[in-house]
C-alpha cells in the first residue's frame, strides 16, 4: 500500500535577520488528496490571534489554495529560509506544487511596532 503523503499549513514568526524560524502556530494538517483546485486550507486564526506583538518580527504563513501550497513570506527573507519552512512543515514531496509569494506586507518595516 502507498504511503499516505502529509504537510501542514501555519503561522510562523522568524528572527530578526528572518534566517530561522523562532515560533510556529495554527497548524493544520492536510493530505496529497487535499491538493485539488477549489480547494484552500488555511492556519488556524491570525498572527493577531496569538497575542502579545504579533508583528514585533518577521513572519509569514503557510496555506493552501487551490491545489497550490502558498508560502508568503517578506521581499527581504533570505532564500535558505523557504527550505526551513518546507522543513518545518513537510512540504518537500509536494514541492512542485509550491508557489512562494513575497510580499513587503510581511517585511519588518511593516511590522507594526
Amino acid at each position: 500500500m502507498p504511503k499516505i503523503q502529509s504537510g501542514f499549513v501555519g503561522l510562523f514568526w522568524l528572527d530578526d535577520a528572518s534566517a530561522e524560524i523562532t515560533d510556529q502556530v495554527g497548524d493544520v494538517e492536510f493530505f496529497q488528496s487535499d491538493l485539488v483546485a477549489k480547494n484552500t486550507i488555511l492556519p488556524i486564526g491570525t498572527h493577531r490571534s496569538y497575542g502579545g506583538k504579533p508583528y514585533s518580527s518577521p513572519r509569514g504563513r503557510v496555506e493552501v489554495e487551490n491545489g497550490k501550497i502558498i508560502i508568503s513570506v517578506g521581499l527581504d527573507c533570505p532564500e535558505n529560509t523557504v527550505a526551513k519552512v518546507m522543513d518545518a512543515y513537510s512540504l518537500w514531496p509536494f514541492s512542485g506544487l509550491i508557489e512562494v509569494k513575497q510580499s513587503s506586507f510581511w517585511d519588518k518595516r511593516f511590522r507594526g511596532v
